[in-house]
């Protein structure tokens, strides 16, 4: 009788967003230049500097 190891489950997927529906990373909406976060998800430019930030 030949015994078969057995093969190792897949590993789950990877969510693509955190628990609360944002991205996995939020980089880009922290400005580059005083480091403050947007609080909209849209948002294209720093509410404290004005600083465009990053797509």
């Amino acid at each position: 009788m030949t015994v078969r190891p057995r093969r190792p489950a897949a590993p789950p997927a990877l969510p693509t967003t955190g628990a609360t529906g944002e991205p996995a990373c939020l980089l880009h909406q922290v400005c580059a230049e005083c480091g403050r976060m947007a609080t909209e998800s849209d948002a294209r430019y720093c509410n404290r500097c004005g600083n465009p930030l990053e797509r």
